[in-house]
């Protein structure tokens, strides 16, 4: 191989070499989100409550939501579109050619109990450093 040097006095034009090209990553289909659901597939609601944090964009959408009303009813009537294929997903709607009497319906989940606070644990860790400070050695004179 020659140096760059010889190369430059031989006149020899080098090129220099191009990084390897990564091929294109194939993208991932999603489960949730935009789906492409008929107009007149019939919303069935699956839960009785809206699970959506209220003042968000996604709760109001979730209000537009009516048992019996087809996709494009919804939509006509301000229901964001992402909002089908997010819901479906969850678990708080089905979409289907008829509606379904039969779906049963989620009541809102209790909320978990919070931890009780243990009002003796602060007490321990001061009796334990006191207790530390008694036991020290004495001082040998």
């Amino acid at each position: 191989m020659a140096t760059k040097k010889a190369e430059e006095k031989s006149g020899a034009i080098v090129k220099p070499t191009a990084p390897a090209v990564k091929p294109a990553k194939e993208k991932k289909e999603r489960a949730i989100g935009v789906r492409n659901f008929k107009d007149d597939a019939v919303i069935t609601l699956l839960v009785s409550y809206n699970p959506k944090r209220a003042g968000s964009k996604a709760h109001a959408s979730f209000e537009c939501y009516e048992d019996e009303m087809t996709v494009k009813q919804f939509l006509a009537t301000g229901g964001l579109p992402v909002s089908l294929g997010w819901d479906t997903a969850h678990g708080f709607i089905k979409i289907g050619e008829t509606f379904d009497e039969d779906a049963e319906k989620k009541s809102k989940p209790e909320p978990k109990p919070k931890a009780e606070k243990n009002p003796t644990a602060g007490k321990k860790a001061v009796a334990k450093k006191d207790a530390d400070e008694d036991t020290e050695d004495p001082e040998i004179d």
